[in-house]
Protein backbone atom coordinates (compact mmCIF):
# COMPACT_ATOMS: atom_id res chain seq x y z
CA UNK A 1 0.00 0.00 0.00
CA UNK A 2 0.84 3.63 -0.44
CA UNK A 3 0.79 6.11 2.54
CA UNK A 4 -2.25 8.66 2.06
CA UNK A 5 -4.34 10.19 1.12
CA UNK A 6 -5.00 10.75 4.91
CA UNK A 7 -2.19 8.93 6.63
CA UNK A 8 -1.63 12.12 8.90
CA UNK A 9 -4.42 11.06 11.11
CA UNK A 10 -2.91 8.08 12.38
CA UNK A 11 -0.26 8.55 15.05
CA UNK A 12 3.34 6.66 14.32
CA UNK A 13 2.28 3.89 16.98
CA UNK A 14 -1.29 3.13 14.58
CA UNK A 15 1.11 3.32 11.79
CA UNK A 16 3.50 0.74 13.05
CA UNK A 17 0.92 -1.56 14.64
CA UNK A 18 -1.17 -1.67 11.08
CA UNK A 19 2.35 -2.74 9.61
CA UNK A 20 3.05 -5.36 11.87
CA UNK A 21 -0.70 -6.70 12.19
CA UNK A 22 -2.12 -9.38 9.97
CA UNK A 23 -5.41 -8.11 9.10
CA UNK A 24 -7.86 -10.93 8.73
CA UNK A 25 -10.46 -10.69 6.27
CA UNK A 26 -13.89 -10.33 7.25
CA UNK A 27 -16.95 -12.53 5.91
CA UNK A 28 -18.72 -8.85 5.64
CA UNK A 29 -16.77 -8.11 3.06
CA UNK A 30 -18.33 -7.98 -0.28
CA UNK A 31 -17.60 -6.64 -3.84
CA UNK A 32 -17.75 -2.87 -2.49
CA UNK A 33 -15.29 -3.06 0.00
CA UNK A 34 -13.37 -5.94 2.23
CA UNK A 35 -13.75 -5.22 5.58
CA UNK A 36 -10.52 -6.35 8.02
CA UNK A 37 -10.15 -7.65 11.74
CA UNK A 38 -7.88 -6.36 13.71
CA UNK A 39 -6.69 -4.15 16.34
CA UNK A 40 -8.07 -0.99 17.46
CA UNK A 41 -6.48 2.06 15.87
CA UNK A 42 -4.90 5.37 17.45
CA UNK A 43 -4.93 8.67 16.18
CA UNK A 44 -3.34 12.21 15.94
CA UNK A 45 -3.60 15.58 17.65
CA UNK A 46 -5.08 16.67 14.32
CA UNK A 47 -7.82 13.24 14.29
CA UNK A 48 -9.04 14.18 18.28
CA UNK A 49 -9.21 17.79 18.26
CA UNK A 50 -10.48 19.13 15.52
CA UNK A 51 -13.58 21.43 14.26
CA UNK A 52 -16.90 19.87 14.86
CA UNK A 53 -17.88 19.71 11.07
CA UNK A 54 -15.37 16.98 10.67
CA UNK A 55 -17.64 14.70 13.02
CA UNK A 56 -17.39 13.67 16.80
CA UNK A 57 -15.20 10.04 16.06
CA UNK A 58 -11.43 10.69 15.32
CA UNK A 59 -11.92 8.51 11.65
CA UNK A 60 -14.06 11.51 11.48
CA UNK A 61 -13.40 13.70 8.33
CA UNK A 62 -15.31 16.53 5.68
CA UNK A 63 -16.66 14.70 2.86
CA UNK A 64 -13.94 14.40 0.10
CA UNK A 65 -13.27 11.77 -2.51
CA UNK A 66 -12.22 8.48 -1.95
CA UNK A 67 -9.68 6.89 -4.78
CA UNK A 68 -9.89 2.83 -6.04
CA UNK A 69 -8.46 1.13 -3.67
CA UNK A 70 -8.27 3.06 -0.35
CA UNK A 71 -7.99 1.84 3.19
CA UNK A 72 -11.09 3.64 4.30
CA UNK A 73 -11.43 4.07 8.02
CA UNK A 74 -15.04 3.53 9.29
CA UNK A 75 -14.66 4.19 13.05
CA UNK A 76 -12.20 1.56 14.59
CA UNK A 77 -13.15 -1.03 10.56
CA UNK A 78 -10.58 -0.81 8.18
CA UNK A 79 -11.90 -1.19 4.55
CA UNK A 80 -10.28 -1.64 1.33
CA UNK A 81 -12.52 -0.05 -1.24
CA UNK A 82 -12.64 -1.83 -4.18
CA UNK A 83 -13.92 -1.35 -7.66
CA UNK A 84 -17.73 -0.60 -6.65
CA UNK A 85 -16.91 1.15 -3.60
CA UNK A 86 -18.42 4.56 -2.49
CA UNK A 87 -16.59 7.21 -4.47
CA UNK A 88 -16.94 9.70 -1.53
CA UNK A 89 -17.74 10.15 1.80
CA UNK A 90 -16.73 11.53 5.41
CA UNK A 91 -13.93 8.79 6.80
CA UNK A 92 -10.16 9.03 6.50
CA UNK A 93 -7.97 6.71 4.24
CA UNK A 94 -4.98 6.70 5.93
CA UNK A 95 -3.55 4.12 3.20
CA UNK A 96 -4.19 3.08 -0.68
CA UNK A 97 -3.53 -0.16 -2.26
CA UNK A 98 -2.66 0.12 -5.97
CA UNK A 99 -3.80 -1.35 -8.44
CA UNK A 100 -1.02 -3.65 -8.79
CA UNK A 101 -1.94 -5.19 -5.96
CA UNK A 102 -6.14 -5.83 -6.69
CA UNK A 103 -5.28 -9.27 -8.43
CA UNK A 104 -4.27 -10.10 -4.68
CA UNK A 105 -7.65 -9.38 -3.73
CA UNK A 106 -9.47 -10.32 -6.18
CA UNK A 107 -8.30 -14.10 -5.17
CA UNK A 108 -9.08 -13.52 -1.40
CA UNK A 109 -11.16 -15.26 0.71
CA UNK A 110 -13.20 -14.52 4.30
CA UNK A 111 -10.80 -15.63 7.18
CA UNK A 112 -7.60 -15.00 4.93
CA UNK A 113 -4.98 -12.55 5.90
CA UNK A 114 -3.14 -9.46 4.71
CA UNK A 115 -0.01 -8.03 5.89
CA UNK A 116 0.79 -4.52 3.98
CA UNK A 117 3.83 -3.06 3.85
CA UNK A 118 4.34 0.73 2.29
CA UNK A 119 6.03 1.28 -1.35
CA UNK A 120 5.99 4.31 -2.83
CA UNK A 121 3.12 5.94 -5.65
CA UNK A 122 6.79 5.72 -7.79
CA UNK A 123 7.11 1.96 -7.04
CA UNK A 124 3.31 1.60 -7.71
CA UNK A 125 2.94 2.57 -10.79
CA UNK A 126 6.54 0.72 -11.94
CA UNK A 127 5.16 -2.59 -10.56
CA UNK A 128 1.85 -1.55 -12.42
CA UNK A 129 3.66 -1.09 -15.96
CA UNK A 130 5.70 -4.43 -15.15
CA UNK A 131 2.52 -6.11 -14.50
CA UNK A 132 0.90 -4.37 -18.01
CA UNK A 133 4.04 -5.22 -20.13
CA UNK A 134 3.63 -8.83 -18.42
CA UNK A 135 -0.04 -9.17 -19.26
CA UNK A 136 0.66 -7.82 -22.87
CA UNK A 137 -0.22 -10.15 -25.69
CA UNK A 138 3.31 -9.33 -27.47
CA UNK A 139 4.49 -10.82 -24.01
CA UNK A 140 3.16 -14.06 -23.97
CA UNK A 141 4.98 -15.43 -26.67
Amino acid sequence: MVAGPNDDWIDAEGHARFLATDWKLSSKSDRGGFRLEGPDWTFTERATNKLPEHGSDPANIVDHGYPVGAINLAGQTPIILVNDGPSGGGFINPYTVPQCAFWKLGQSRPGESYRFRVISVDEAQAQAREMTQRCTPDSLE
